[in-house]
């Protein structure tokens, strides 16, 4: 296994063991660095009875950097004495915290879990459950698109609920984003369930608001923090968080960082959320994001209220079919006549990531019948308000793309759990098996002609004897059509000519009566017929069928080019996008060190001069004034609000 020294300077190295009340902790990689610690990916066995099961976890290290330093022995934690009681007070908030932290992780699955908290090495420690079903980021960035509003808003709710649950128990994130929300995988049938991580820079605060920490750090994310977390936070703001929630739903319908809260105006907003996207949807993302904070939404559940809460199933959500029951684990996509889930068959038990049970998991996809535009959904979850206009979209998407009869049963299966269709919840569901594949109706009717043939053939062994060469060439005749038949790539060639190659009709299946024909027939032993013979000669045919094939490989060809040249182009698009991007956010970025950096200095000008008096006051006057000026003139050329500036530098005027 590779060290970790390289990259992470003061990390802890792999191999080193950190001892709990009652686990040993293993080190085998970092997972990551912040300035207020470092997290490892760690392995403990566990006993259960006589078995021992190795056990992976999370744990995050309090480790200030640029203040701390590791021991001769790479072990220990050390600091200088300037530095001490910065350190000793964040390492005491850190530890409350994750003390705090284990009792409220209890009461909402979607908080990620933690187990004990360490005192070792001259600092703390705390251990939490590892999940390895990747982050927000990482989940659009796999898909390379934006998840669709159902999918959005079902991954979205549970964390504003989690949200507002360590709200009640007066705690602030304060760095909520994609990277920091990570899916939990082993969930009951499968499904993933969002949890929220990181609580580094979590703020606790008393029952007048006022914050418990020690220190008062700051810690803010270009894009995901609004206005006033860039400054000392002094009392308890939900709708801090709630700015966060809102850029982080954003991102998912964009697979875009929002700008910076300084620069952010809601056409800006608006003109970037996708065009299908719902007016109430858009509403809760433009005033969640408010950039002042009197006109934003004020909490995680005003939030949930603004979006379509009962828009789709949630997870974990069981629906009752009448051939099985189904685990509702994710929302896949919609459309104005239905919304898509994926599902499992439920069966009532847990199971665990990665065992046997969870990699023979079958999936299902549900098309739930729901009108965008008029279905509301009730706290039961029954469907109420469909209207006629997406009842036949549907009916028509569910004939089109699966050939669906609607005439028969409707909780007709063609094979064990391969699909249903049944009314529930005041609506009209359509289950089918992911990777199900259903044989076409010729390959069907050819299949039972072949029965019957066979059945026949066999059914009089004089006829056999009598017309055992004939009976031969023709079902070894009757096999190669079959087969030729059955063969995806070659079916092209066998029902088109060469004007009608790009709207030819499939040829009608054999009749019910054609096929009876038939096997009347074939019961009569004197009654088989041989195929009769064509005026066209077998070269003729080979020659046209080779023709044909050859025309079909050129067409494909030519295709196939036009594809990769489509995208080709599409990958040298979304690169200069992105790299235009990269550089809008570079020139961003140093517009906004720029103008911190001259607004600090102003700030802290500003401070000194106030906090002075007599001749101190005086001989600071000139050099205050110069600073709040410089600062004015920064914010206004990289377009930032001057009025607190301005307010300060009217104060020193005026004295």
């Amino acid at each position: 296994m590779p060290t970790t020294e390289k990259k992470y300077e003061y990390a802890l190295p792999v191999g080193t063991v950190i001892k709990g009340k009652n686990q040993q902790y293993r080190i085998e990689s970092v997972l990551g660095q912040g300035g207020f610690g470092i997290t490892y990916r760690v392995a403990s066995t566990l006993r259960v009875g006589t078995i021992e099961v190795e056990a992976i976890f999370a744990l995050k290290e309090h480790f200030i950097k640029g203040h701390c330093h590791r021991a001769a022995n790479g072990l220990v934690v050390e600091y200088g004495r300037e530095a001490a009681e910065l350190v000793e007070k964040s390492r005491h908030d850190f530890q409350t915290e994750a003390e705090r932290l284990t009792l409220v992780c209890e009461g909402c699955e979607n908080i990620v879990k933690v187990s004990e908290v360490i005192e070792q090495n001259n600092t703390v420690y705390y251990v939490m459950e590892y999940l390895d079903g990747g982050d927000l980021r990482s989940l659009v960035k796999q898909r390379g698109t934006p998840l669709s509003e159902a999918e959005t808003i079902s991954i979205i709710i549970p964390i504003a609920k989690a949200i507002g649950f360590i709200h009640q128990h007066n705690l602030l994130h304060l760095d909520i984003k994609p990277d920091n929300i990570v899916m939990r995988r082993g969930i009951k049938g499968g499904a993933d369930v969002p949890v929220l991580i990181d609580f580094g820079i979590a703020k606790h605060f008393d029952k007048k608001g006022t914050p418990t920490s020690q220190i008062n750090a700051k810690g803010a994310t270009l894009g995901y923090s609004p206005i006033e977390q860039y400054d000392m936070i002094s009392h308890f703001a939900p709708e801090i968080d709630v700015y966060a929630l809102a850029a982080t739903t954003f991102y998912l319908l964009t697979a875009t960082d929002p700008d910076s809260a300084f620069n952010l105006k809601a056409e800006l907003i608006s003109q970037k959320l996708p065009d299908n996207l719902s007016d109430r949807t858009r509403q809760a993302v433009i005033q969640g994001m408010a950039k002042l904070s009197e006109n934003r939404t004020p909490s995680p559940q005003a939030f949930i209220k603004n979006l379509r809460e009962r828009y789709s199933l949630p997870i974990n959500y069981v629906l009752r079919g009448q051939e099985s029951n189904y685990r509702i684990i994710g929302v896949k996509g919609e459309s104005d006549s239905h919304l898509l889930y994926s599902a499992s068959i439920d069966t009532g038990e847990d199971i665990a990531a990665n065992s046997p049970q969870q990699t023979a998991i079958v999936n299902y996809d549900i098309y739930e019948l729901f009108d965008s535009n008029n279905s509301r959904r009730n706290k039961d979850e029954s469907v109420a308000d469909t209207s006629q206009t997406a009842k036949k979209q549907f009916e028509v998407m569910l004939k089109s793309s699966f050939n669906y009869d609607f005439n028969s049963p409707t909780h007709l299966r063609d094979t064990a759990l391969a699909y249903e269709y049944f009314n529930a919840n005041g609506t009209i569901y359509y289950v089918r098996r992911h990777d199900y594949r259903p044989q076409s109706a010729l390959s069907l009717s050819l299949s039972s002609i072949g029965t019957s043939l066979t059945a026949a053939t066999t059914g009089s062994l004089h006829a056999i004897s009598r017309h055992k060469g004939k009976i031969a060439i023709f079902i070894a005749a009757f096999a190669v059509a079959y087969l030729g038949i059955r063969n995806a790539d070659t079916i092209g060639s066998w029902f088109k000519s060469d004007k009608t190659a790009e709207t030819v009709e499939p040829e009608e299946d054999i009749t019910a009566v054609e096929e009876e024909q038939l096997v009347e027939e074939t019961d009569n032993p004197n009654a088989i017929t041989l195929p009769q013979q064509t005026t066209t000669s077998q070269a003729e045919t080979n020659t046209t069928n080779a023709d044909e094939e050859a025309k079909r490989k050129k067409e494909e060809e030519e295709k196939r080019k036009k594809e990769e040249a489509e995208k080709k182009r599409k990958e040298e698009e979304a690169k200069r996008k992105a790299e235009e991007e990269a550089k809008r956010k570079k020139e961003e970025e140093a517009r906004h060190t720029a103008y911190q950096n001259a607004r600090n200095k102003a700030t802290s000008a500003y401070n000194r001069w106030r906090n002075a008096s007599g001749q101190e006051k005086e001989n600071l006057f000139y050099s205050t004034i110069n600073e709040l000026n410089n600062a004015i003139s920064v914010a206004k050329a990289n377009g930032y609000s001057t009025s607190d500036l301005q307010n300060m530098l009217n104060t020193v005027n005026s004295y």
